[in-house]
């Protein structure tokens, strides 16, 4: 039996009561817990106590060529101003996650991404994960009201990219099937 403490070394009742920042805790749990069920899980709780707007989104990393496709937020976003992200978007009412990602898709790329599977779901962030079956110079079509830039990279590269919380983790697990 071990007493579960974030990586700055708070102990679980600090976490329990949100007193730890989500990012060092989930620093530790990436590093220490090895079930892949559990990782997702987690992930997922962790980023919806972060997450401060409810509104029900819907993100998909997009896999191309064993890589992963991201995208740069404007710099007059209101959410994530310049930073890289994934495709993806908030689910209208009376939308399911599955169309509210693929109708982001289509409006962020101009691609409609194939084999999208559902990874996880928590209150109110539903991942997704789908491929991009065309050579992306060729076939994106980027909203540049919404997003700047476009990259494609694997679970190296990411690290040198301005992320949202947590990308580099999801792509790594994502690209190295890490994820159930």
């Amino acid at each position: 039996m071990f007493e579960v403490v974030d990586s700055a070394g708070a102990p679980q009742d600090a976490i329990r009561n949100k007193s730890v920042t989500a990012r060092n805790f989930r620093c530790f749990i990436l590093l220490t817990i090895p079930e892949r069920y559990s990782i997702m899980k987690l992930y997922s709780i962790l980023w919806e106590n972060k997450n401060t707007d409810k509104r029900k989104v819907a993100l998909v990393v997009l896999v191309y060529n064993h890589n992963a496709l991201i995208l740069k937020r404007s710099p007059r976003s209101s959410k994530h101003a310049s930073k890289w992200g994934f495709p993806g978007g908030g689910i209208d009412e009376g939308e399911t996650a599955l169309e509210a990602v693929l109708r982001e898709c289509e409006e962020e790329i101009g691609v409609r991404p194939t084999g999208v599977v559902q990874l996880a779901q928590n209150g109110h962030i539903t991942w997704f994960k789908g491929e991009l079956n065309c050579e992306p110079s060729k076939c994106l079509d980027i909203d540049y009201s919404e997003h700047t830039d476009w990259a494609v990279v694997d679970s190296q590269s990411i690290n040198d990219y301005d992320t949202i919380d947590g990308m580099p983790e999801m792509v790594r697990m994502v690209l190295h099937d890490e994820i159930i």
